[in-house]
């Protein structure tokens, strides 16, 4: 986070492609030209907004420490579709959740995964989700 907050000079809660540069050229990575800087601004933002926001710079950090990686991906998702049927319906959060299940949390989750909008978050929604 003290990383997000030090590139977002303006404090406008996501990163320019301006802010991006101005950081790799203070940071002594001026070996890197705004071709190279801009490349890897558009591989962040994952959504084509112009801008790079919070979760789009933690997916990326961690991806890039080895902390997401598709093992791990798959494994998250087979845990929570624990009766193997391919996808993830609100039942399946309901019960990982166990005491600390809230209905309008779980809609909003499955909503939120949902990118063919047919009340289930199959594998390939939920690495869409992840790497967003």
């Amino acid at each position: 986070q003290k990383l997000f907050l030090m590139i977002d000079t303006n404090q406008s809660g996501s990163i320019s492609l301006p802010e991006l540069q101005a950081a790799f050229n203070k940071d002594n990575h001026k070996d890197l030209d705004d071709e190279v800087i801009e490349n890897i601004f558009k591989a962040i933002d994952y959504d084509s907004s112009g801008d790079i926001h919070y979760k789009e710079f933690v997916a990326a950090f961690s991806e890039s420490q080895g902390l997401i990686t598709y093992d791990r991906l798959t494994d998250t998702f087979d845990r929570i579709d624990s009766s193997g049927k391919g996808y993830i319906l609100h039942d399946d959060l309901k019960n990982i959740l166990g005491e600390n299940y809230n209905k309008e949390t779980v809609d909003k989750m499955i909503e939120e995964g949902d990118f063919k909008k047919n009340g289930q978050v199959d594998f390939e929604e939920f690495l869409q989700l992840m790497y967003a």
